[in-house]
């Protein structure tokens, strides 16, 4: 089992690799919407938090009147600004961040780029786990294995914060089940790896809870879905502190991962 572990975690590494790479040519560069001439005082951005709080809180309540996916995207959209602006978030925080992602997924559930970016960004640097998984439990019951597309990823994506941020492998297990079940409904070559990927962490941590190869591979899933070299290199320097080594080429591609002997 321990074999066929380790061969899942280094073809994760592979497929979670190339899946970081799209997503990032995906998404809007973070950076190209940052507004970096405006110089606020401490107490400035102190009042421009509470008013952009005040107004998500206004975006949540407010009727769409049919418009449910435009304000979906349009707070996406505005997430993006304020999360791509590292300067001011260097002289705040990232505490805003599952503000933004309570309004998109109330109005639209089934935006699958809301839950790559909401860990990262509630877990990772709001560091509020427990508020990312609650955001995701209000919303997974609407959806199914195919709406949206490829929607197994978002129950492996609660199963990493489970396992690595909320120490509830039990909750992490049932969470790879079900995203092994909802992969088996697609005859894709992706789905197929996904599903057999997922039953055998589920089967494997189910039996061994305090698994650090299973950690290792959650961690590849930090490292695949990160938008960020900091989140990468955390990723990288908690799998070796688990005794596991990621091995790159000469571009910093993934190549092989080696996982602990627990």
């Amino acid at each position: 089992m321990k074999t066929h572990l380790t061969s899942l975690v280094a073809t994760m590494a592979l497929v979670f690799s190339c899946g970081g790479a799209i997503a990032l040519l995906q998404q809007p560069r973070l950076q190209q919407l940052t507004d970096a001439t405006a110089v606020l005082s401490q107490d400035d951005l102190e009042r421009q938090i509470e008013q952009e709080s005040l107004r998500l809180t206004l975006w949540k309540r407010l009727p769409t009147l049919g418009l449910d996916n435009l304000m979906a995207k349009w707070t996406f959209l505005t997430f993006l600004q304020y999360f791509g602006d590292d300067e001011v978030r260097q002289r705040t925080d990232y505490s805003l961040s599952p503000q933004y992602f309570e309004v998109i997924l109330e109005n639209d559930p089934y935006f699958w780029d809301a839950y790559l970016f909401l860990p990262g960004s509630t877990t990772m640097y709001a560091a509020k786990p427990q508020r990312t998984i609650e955001i995701m439990e209000q919303h997974l019951p609407k959806l199914s294995p195919k709406v949206p597309d490829r929607a197994y990823f978002i129950w492996r994506w609660k199963a990493t914060d489970e396992l690595l941020f909320l120490d509830n492998p039990e909750a992490a297990t049932d969470s790879y089940q079900t995203a092994a079940e909802w992969a088996t409904e697609y005859d894709t070559e992706e789905g197929q790896l996904i599903a057999e990927i997922s039953k055998g962490t589920a089967n494997f941590l189910r039996e061994n809870p305090t698994s650090r190869a299973v950690q290792v591979s959650a961690w590849m899933t930090v490292y695949g879905n990160a938008f960020d070299d900091a989140t990468r290199q955390r990723a990288v320097d908690n799998i070796r502190e688990l005794g596991g080594e990621i091995v790159f080429d000469e571009n910093g591609q993934v190549v092989e991962v080696r996982t602990p002997q627990d």
